[in-house]
């Protein structure tokens, strides 16, 4: 009786991580350039105690993992917007360490340092320098692989970084996040590239998401049930012996 509680509980556990992850993508849905967390969760055997030949699986309680579809890409027509294709992120610098974003929400400050849409972290170039614009009243052009052109000169060239996510990460403001491992400076752009202009939308779907929060709630209240069944049945069973 105990095992099978045991049991029960580890698949609540594991619901309730589920449902925390759904809730935080059906929050960050109007997020720019927010990747969904998803968990995945593996089987852990177990053996009885007193009687190591009888295994019992329990349910771990989940790893979690980035999304990797991108979300939809949008004409805003503004200067300092920026939507990537390809696996990729920008590179903001902050206190913490390296923040990694899709949301290319930029703006230059007075001095002429393009930064994050909150305006407190610089933009980094390739070689993990934040981005300097000199003459910042003066137009500049962005190709495809991030060069900074201005007046016909090469200026800066915006870092594009890869880094494998399922190293694990921490999630930061907005749609950033930080990589438990130091990320790389892309070189190859073949299917890689920046959209001047655009912004990235979050790759969450509201109504998948939705649909998930009630399909996991029904199954948390299922085992909630079984749960409960199976103490009253203990409950008596001790009732029973003790008479």
């Amino acid at each position: 009786m105990q095992t099978s509680f045991n049991v029960g509980l580890s698949a609540q556990l594991a619901l309730e991580k589920r449902l925390s992850t759904v809730a935080n993508n059906l929050s960050n849905a109007n997020i720019t350039g927010f990747r969904t967390t998803k968990v995945k969760f593996s089987e852990v055997i177990s053996s009885i105690k007193n009687n190591i030949d009888q295994k019992v699986s329990f349910v771990s309680q989940g790893n979690e993992y980035l999304a990797r579809q991108s979300g939809s890409v949008k004409s805003t027509g503004e200067k300092l917007d920026f939507a990537l294709e390809g696996d990729a992120w920008f590179a903001l610098e902050s206190p913490g360490g390296i923040i990694l974003t899709r949301d290319g929400r930029f703006k230059l400050t007075d001095e002429g340092m393009l930064v994050s849409a909150s305006g407190k972290y610089p933009v980094l170039d390739m070689e993990g320098i934040p981005i300097q614009i000199s003459q910042k009243d003066e137009e500049f052009e962005v190709g495809g692989e991030g060069k900074i052109v201005q007046k016909g000169k090469v200026i800066a060239t915006m870092g594009l970084y890869s880094c494998d996510i399922s190293e694990g990460f921490v999630r930061r403001e907005n749609s950033g996040i930080s990589p438990n491992i130091s990320p790389t400076p892309i070189t190859d752009f073949s299917e890689v590239s920046v959209k001047r202009g655009f912004l990235e939308d979050s790759n969450a779907n509201s109504m998948y998401e939705m649909g998930q929060m009630i399909h996991l709630t029904q199954k948390f209240n299922s085992i909630t049930t079984l749960i409960d069944e199976g103490e009253r049945s203990m409950i008596e069973a001790i009732k029973i012996l003790a008479s």
